[in-house]
Order: C-alpha cells, then structure tokens, then sequence
C-alpha cells in the first residue's frame, strides 16, 4: 500500500468590487481591497521607555527615590537641574520627575553652553558621581560603557571622571579588547592640563531657563566661559546687536557733549574746569586702588567750588572712603533708598535695600541749596548696562547741584546715564569708559535725546 499526500487547494472568491480574496488554511490572506492586513500596534503599556540620552547612571533604587522625593517635597529642589543650550537634560533627570510628579513648575534650572557631546557626558558623570553612591559593580559597568563609547581616552583620565583607580580601568580595557568590544589602540587622547569652565546661567523658572538657552544660542561663543547671570548674558546680546565689534556709531550732535574710549586716568580734562563728577565706579575688592586714582582725577579737575558725587557698595565702605579722603574733604552721605530688597549678601546674611552716594569736595562748604539727603529709587534700569543706574538720581543730583554751563564729568561712564541726564537738563559733558561697546551704547542713547530734542524744537515751529 502506498502512502499518498494530498494538498488542499485554496478557494478563489471575487468580491463585490472585482478583487480576489485569498483565504487558506495558515497561509497569507489578503484582504478585500488587494492591501495587506495592518499589523497590530503594540500596546503603549508593554513599550519599553527610552531612556534619555544623557542618563548615563543607573536610575535611583525605590528607597533613594522615595527619599529625595520626601525631600522636595519637603525643602524644594535646592540642586539646579543642567540642561544644555537645547534643552537637553544633563544632570536632574530625576529631580524633574518628581517636580512633575509634585506639580513643582518653579525650580533652578542651570543652562550649560559651550560644551561638545564628549564634555557634555563627562560634565554628566562629575555632577552625578560625586552625589550618587554607586556600588563597585555600578562603577564599572559605567567605565566599560564609556571605553566602548570612546576607546582613545586615557586610564587616568577615565579614572578621574568615574571616581575609580586607574588600574580598575585598564583592567576593564584589558577584558573589552580581549572580546574584541574595542579596539587594540597604541595612541590614547589624554588631557590637555587646561581647565575650561562652562558657560552657564542659573534660572529660577522655565521661561528663564528658555531665555537663558536663546541669550547663549545668540552669543555663538561671545560669552565669558564663566557662570553668568541671565540678566548678563541678556545684556551681552543686546550689545552684541547693537555695532560690530570695534566700530562706533555715528556721532549726534549735541553740542558740549564728548565721550571718549580710554581710560579715566588718561582723560584729559582742563584743570579746574569740571564742577560736578557724577559716577560709579566698580565695587568688588579688586578694583578697590581704583578709588585712590579717582580722588586724584577728581583734586585735578575739579573746580574750586566742585563736587565729588560716587555710588559704592557697603562692604568696603571704610576703606573707599579712606581712599578718597587722601585727596579730598568729605562733605556728607546720601542715601539711594531702592523700591524693595535689591540683593542679598549672603556671608553677611543682609538685604540690601539701600546705597550710599558719598560726596567729597576740595574744600568743605555749602551745598548751593537745601536738599534731603534721602533719594527714592523707584525704578530699576538696566535695559543698556548691567550695572546702569537710575537716570532720575542722575537728573536730580545735576539739576541740584549744577547751573546750565557747568561741565559735568562721569570717568567711569558704562550706560552713560550721567550724560543722558546732562544732555536733558542742557550742561556740558565729558566722559568715558574702557569698553568700547559702552562708548557706542553711550552715543546711542544720546543720538535719541538729540532727536527727540529736534522733534519739539520742530514742533514749536509749527505752532
């Protein structure tokens, strides 16, 4: 008897719209319409999270999730979360679930600039490392991971990023080459000695986070690498804007009005010819000789019945007022009183809401009017400078102190506030700064005073 083998044929069937349909028993079908069958999407639930591209640390264990989570719920997040000028997460992945978590929509946010895809996981792996107690197991798989990434990098320098020996790290080479996980090198990149700090900037919110990414995205570079304040990098931008670099604007004509790009102790000024000397010169500790030079500038320049008019901070107040008192006589002390707590000196534990305006003068005298000795600053100015001043102090203490042909002197002009106010009020002015970008600010500003002079004087000869 021999054994046969029968086929089963498939049926043929024609649709209403004249297409065949296939059917058979566990072979392909097609449908009605002559397209394949669509395939069954994979349930959401079952996908397996990506993990974000900078998450080079295993996640937290539940107990040390749940702890931090316990903490900023508690305190906030106190540790900025890195991102880079795109957004990218670099260090914060989990602070940020929890703050979502939590509906926490305002916490610090660092955005770090400036940095290649190498810097940037190696930024990670200092941040994390030495916050994260990683067991020695952890360690490793983190070295292995970066050698498969980046097999040129020196044991040295790999062992200083992960917080390992370095005989830890060419061990682990040793095995990776041996599986052919990475190649035999013979020449390794090893560190160049030189120490590059990020630019950074530290935003409290996300809108100041998107400003912070838009400000350092504009800089291309420009920016100081060093951590900035927002409010700094927006400033740098809006210089960069304004000239190209070494070019100043065209000059407005406002007679009695010369700026000048040098610095203070080469102005040249008639001498005796200034009556007033309105400015601010920098506070910090390293540009404390800067306050002997001025009270020099100022014995020379100014008339006899001249005045000395200079913002300072407060922390080295004694010693600036020694400084001045060399070459002058002091007169009094005017407060600027701001709207609200200005800064926080953090050794000191102080809210600073006010600043001393010290006036010195060749000889004590007078003041030509009875004035409070009390300013409200109401405003706060810093649209052209980061250190820009009000000009409503600026105008008042000019229009005090000063008569329409008097020569006004600002040797440390920044925003050039004090030419802007003298321009207004119609005295004579003679200024300048080291940066030449402030020079060009200073002529900008002046050039709107001349036209919106130019536009009432047009004005009243229409009438």
């Amino acid at each position: 008897m021999v054994a046969t083998k029968t086929k089963s044929k498939s049926r043929k069937t024609v649709s209403s719209n004249g297409r065949k349909s296939v059917s058979s028993n566990g072979r392909k079908a097609v449908s009605t319409n002559g397209r394949k069958p669509a395939k069954k999407k994979r349930p959401a639930t079952t996908r397996k999270p990506r993990r974000p591209k900078y998450q080079l640390l295993p996640p937290l264990s539940p107990e040390e999730y749940a702890a931090l989570r316990a903490d900023i719920a508690a305190r906030g997040i106190q540790v900025p979360v890195d991102v880079d000028d795109n957004g990218a997460i670099l260090d914060g992945h989990s602070r940020t679930q929890i703050a979502e978590e939590l509906g926490i929509k305002h916490y610090p946010i660092r955005v770090v600039s400036g940095l290649t895809e190498q810097q940037k996981r190696h930024h990670v792996l200092t941040s994390n490392l030495n916050r994260r107690h990683l067991s020695r197991k952890q360690k490793r798989e983190i070295v292995a991971q970066e050698l498969k990434r980046s097999p040129s990098i020196t044991d040295n320098w790999l062992a200083e990023l992960t917080g390992v020996d370095h005989k830890t790290v060419g061990a682990l080479r040793r095995r990776l080459v041996a599986n052919r996980e990475i190649p035999n090198l013979t020449r390794f990149k090893a560190r160049n000695g030189k120490v590059y700090r990020a630019r950074s900037i530290i935003a409290q919110t996300a809108i100041d986070a998107k400003r912070a990414q838009e400000a350092l995205r504009e800089l291309n570079g420009e920016a100081p690498n060093k951590p900035l304040t927002l409010r700094r990098a927006e400033e740098l931008v809006r210089r960069q804007r304004w000239v190209p670099r070494g070019k100043l604007l065209k000059r407005p004509s406002l007679n009695g009005i010369t700026l000048h790009h040098c610095d203070f102790r080469d102005l040249k000024v008639r001498r005796g010819g200034v009556k007033l000397i309105f400015t601010d010169p920098p506070y910090q500790q390293r540009h404390l000789s800067l306050w002997d030079d001025l009270g020099k500038f100022a014995k020379r320049v100014l008339a006899a019945d001249g005045l000395l008019v200079a913002y300072s901070g407060i922390e080295y107040l004694p010693t600036v007022m020694n400084s001045l008192g060399k070459h002058l006589r002091y007169q009094w002390t005017h407060a600027l009183i701001f709207d609200g707590d200005r800064s926080v000196h953090f050794q000191m534990n102080v809210a600073n809401s006010w600043r001393p305006l010290l006036i010195y003068a060749k000889k004590k005298a007078k003041f030509p009017i009875c004035f409070r000795d009390v300013f409200f600053n109401n405003k706060r100015e810093k649209e052209y400078h980061e250190y820009q001043q009000n000009l409503s102090a600026a105008s008042h203490y000019i229009d005090v102190l000063t008569k329409r042909t008097n020569l006004i002197c600002d040797p440390f002009g920044g925003s050039f506030t004090t030419a802007v106010a003298a321009a207004q009020l119609g005295r004579k002015f003679v200024g300048c700064d080291i940066d030449e970008r402030c020079v060009a600010m200073g002529y900008e500003r002046l050039a709107e005073v001349a036209a919106k002079r130019k536009a009432k004087a047009k004005k009243r000869k229409t009438r």
